[in-house]
């Protein structure tokens, strides 16, 4: 089975001679439906009345349900599946129970409430355009930096760790920030936020999906929030931490832990105050846009519904930035992520590649204009190496590419 995309972000699931009878079956399913890529997220449509059912951020392995007939079809893609829109609000116990959503316990309620003494901080606090302006002389040095972050400082789990590098450190990175999944469709939108320090370099940044349904009710999944601690260390402190890196002592793993963690969290948390409270003012920017109406009154209305998941062992820190502080109302359904899912990522990614390419490429020739002067036997040319990277047999062409189970640009076989 192939991936193809067409005109408009429009993609396709395309069997291939003796398909398997599963995978026949998944064609079957998803002929009733419309896939299309706004950036590096993914949209399901209803046929019958162009209703969105579905949104996915494959990169993050998240789905969101956002009618309740959208189960049976999420189910197809596994992944961690919240319950938004219509299914959050219409779900019973008893669908609750039958469709195995669970409230996690690492699922926090997300204030966005801005408190006064938040508003005081000596970090300048941007969007992705303006980071973009600040870094228009080498925007692709701008993604290097961006990995370079996540490898250092996203203290998660190994599978979340595995995540970030799959498909290449930089494509990743490109997949989670790129305007153009921060243009508005089905009344879905990605937002981020970085923090900078007095040389403009990005010392935090923090995502959220906003999803706002016809009348005004609104989810928001706040993710990816990472802040580089490293540069609050106190000299004696980075002392004891290598010394704590190195085991000197010869500490249980868990002791070992739980000692860096003394050092680490309070400066993190010195981070992640001034970073949680941009990211709410700038959500709120933002629900107001797409709704046309005020996010402040949908909030005061208890129409939306934020949320993060925090990280593994780290609660604690997130409850002490106010979050779970109201209760939760957040379902999620886990689950491996399945191929269909895994060819959506390697397809995003792929379009990562062309776009990081086309960075580097007019930054080593400002003479001519890449958009202009790439002729269609050039890009065939790249997007078929492209296309051979991320699938065995795969094909290429200026309109459209191809992905196909289990491969992903750059790093064959997907290892989870």
């Amino acid at each position: 089975m192939r991936l193809l995309e067409k005109t408009n972000g429009i993609l396709e699931y395309v069997a291939d001679i003796d398909e398997t009878s599963e995978n026949q079956a998944f064609l079957k399913k998803i002929a009733d439906y419309k896939i299309q890529r706004q950036g590096s997220g993914i949209y399901f449509f209803d046929k019958r009345d162009n209703k969105p059912i579905l949104y996915c951020n494959p990169f993050d392995n998240t789905l969101f349900v956002i009618d309740q007939c959208g189960y049976a079809l999420a189910a197809e893609f596994g992944a961690k599946r919240f319950l938004v829109g219509k299914a959050r609000s219409t779900l019973t116990t008893e669908a609750a129970s039958e469709q195995k959503a669970i409230q996690f316990d690492r699922d926090l309620s997300f204030p966005l409430k801005v408190a006064e003494e938040e508003k005081a901080t000596t970090f300048k606090a941007v969007t992705l355009a303006e980071l973009l302006a600040i870094n228009k002389e080498n925007p692709d040095k701008l993604y290097e930096n961006l990995a370079e972050l996540f490898n250092r400082c996203a203290d998660f789990t190994p599978g979340k760790q595995d995540e970030y590098l799959t498909g290449g450190k930089k494509a990743d990175k490109f997949c989670r920030f790129n305007l153009d999944s921060q243009k508005p469709l089905a009344s879905t939108v990605t937002d981020q936020i970085f923090l900078l320090d007095k040389q403009n370099k990005v010392i935090g940044t923090i995502s959220a999906t906003v999803m706002v349904q016809p009348d005004g009710t609104t989810d928001v999944y706040f993710y990816d929030e990472i802040v580089d601690y490293f540069t609050r260390l106190q000299p004696t402190e980075k002392e004891a931490l290598e010394k704590l890196y190195k085991n000197e002592e010869k500490l249980s793993e868990e002791a070992q832990k739980a000692e860096i963690a003394k050092i680490i969290e309070p400066r993190r948390l010195e981070l992640m105050r001034p970073l949680f409270a941009a990211a709410r003012e700038k959500v709120i920017q933002t629900i107001s846009t797409v709704s046309g109406l005020s996010g402040q009154d949908l909030i005061e209305a208890g129409k939306v519904h934020a949320f993060i998941r925090a990280a593994a062992g780290r609660v604690p820190s997130y409850k002490a930035l106010a979050c779970g502080e109201e209760k939760s109302a957040t379902h999620v359904i886990h689950g491996p992520a399945t191929n269909y899912t895994k060819m959506l990522d390697s397809h995003v990614k792929i379009w990562a590649d062309q776009q990081l390419l086309k960075l580097s490429t007019a930054k080593k020739s400002s003479s001519w204009s890449y958009g202009k002067v790439f002729t269609f036997g050039a890009a065939a040319a790249v997007l078929g190496l492209l296309a051979y990277r991320a699938c065995r047999g795969g094909t290429g062409s200026a309109q459209s590419f191809t992905a196909t189970p289990n491969t992903l640009p750059g790093m064959g076989m997907i290892k989870k």
